[in-house]
């Protein structure tokens, strides 16, 4: 059966105020009458329900905005009877971590779920967090966002100790043989790692190097893998020399590890000629871009850059980072849905498939330049 108008615009007003960008910028009634072919009556009618639920505020003179009323010192107010998660995060300067926080956390507002969060910090160890989650009455599950550690057996153990859903969201380690009722959600590295080869290759590139400034994790080794088959396959040639990377903690800055492994291997990037980069994250990536650009190299003529983790940088520096990046917000609602048990994935790894931001860091090279 085919929506009604109104529909159609509540729908994409759902959707985009699970956007972090929503909290400043929410199109007008204009542009929604515009954009849609509608009434204003239409288009009052789809704001009246969402206000009425509670997703959106209107105030005469200053227009729409998201509801984002203070929450409640336990979490976000809902209706009695409602679900219970915890949300627990690293409480890291990071930008990619607030967006996944704001998007969990207004898709637990539309279906109603109270959502606790709980900040780790770098001291934080796996059985506060289990003590924490006993602390709220009727917990259902747990999403958790660890960032680059890596839980031990004894840890996972406390974990599984729950017997509710534990979601570890964008993992980064895989933890093979985890506990039943632990979940992991991370971007496909192997994919990753492929597309951005790919990428690389369909433009030309044959001389490629590839850059970590991370802790070592699962997810960067496969997706090393998958770089390695793919440029092999096409006769690229790539080897230990072509890898620069360095093991730091969890806790310390990525931007601030690339800057310097940048020009520690300068010389070494220059003298073998690579004309392109594979950068670990986006937000590497911009400091590398800044980096190499005050050793005097021209990006993207001499060398072309992409990463993977699309960060709002990557659109404002110059010239603007090509990535790879997957739909996160399904991985946010995936998570919400396994830990209010609306949903088990009969494969508790999964994975997301990956896309292309197309930008400006990347030039087609011709056989002969190369």
């Amino acid at each position: 059966m085919a929506q009604l108008k109104y529909e159609v615009v509540k729908d994409f007003l759902l959707e985009e105020v699970k956007k972090p960008s929503s909290v400043n910028r929410i199109p007008s009634v204009r542009q929604l009458m515009k954009q849609f072919g509608v009434s204003l009556a239409t288009v009052n009618r789809a704001l009246a329900e969402l206000e009425n639920d509670n997703i959106i505020i209107r105030r005469p003179g200053i227009g729409i905005s998201v509801n984002r009323t203070p929450l409640a010192v336990g979490g976000i107010r809902v209706p009695a009877g409602g679900a219970t998660i915890v949300l627990a995060y690293n409480d890291y300067p990071d930008e990619g971590i607030w967006k996944k926080v704001y998007g969990i956390e207004e898709y637990c507002r539309q279906k109603g779920i109270r959502i606790v969060t709980c900040k780790i910090n770098r001291e934080t160890r796996a059985g506060e967090i289990v003590k924490f989650v006993r602390s709220q009455p009727e917990c259902e599950g747990l999403i958790l966002k660890f960032g680059a550690g890596r839980f031990s057996p004894v840890e996972l153990a406390e974990l599984s100790s729950l017997e509710i859903p534990v979601v570890l969201y964008d993992s980064s380690m895989i933890y093979d043989g985890a506990p039943d009722n632990i979940y992991r959600l991370l971007p496909d590295p192997a994919d990753g790692g492929a597309l951005m080869a790919e990428i690389l290759i369909r433009q030309g590139h044959r001389r490629i190097g590839y850059i970590r400034s991370e802790p070592s994790n699962d997810a960067n080794l496969l997706s090393l893998k998958s770089i390695t088959r793919r440029l092999k396959l096409a006769g690229v040639p790539f080897g230990p020399e072509d890898i620069f990377s360095t093991n730091i903690n969890p806790w310390e800055s990525a931007p601030d590890a690339v800057q310097e492994l940048v020009r520690r291997n300068f010389a070494t990037i220059h003298n073998r000629r690579l004309t392109a980069l594979i950068i670990t994250a986006g937000g590497s990536a911009a400091a590398a871009l800044q980096t190499l650009t005050e050793l005097g190299a021209r990006i993207p003529e001499e060398i072309s850059l992409i990463s993977e983790g699309d960060r709002s940088i990557c659109r404002y520096v110059l010239p603007r980072l090509t990535v790879v990046e997957h739909d996160l917000q399904a991985m946010n609602e995936l998570a919400v849905d396994i830990a209010v048990g609306e949903k088990r994935p009969e494969k508790r790894l999964v994975y997301f498939p990956l896309h292309v931001i197309e930008r400006d860091s990347i030039r087609k090279f011709a056989p002969e330049q190369v």
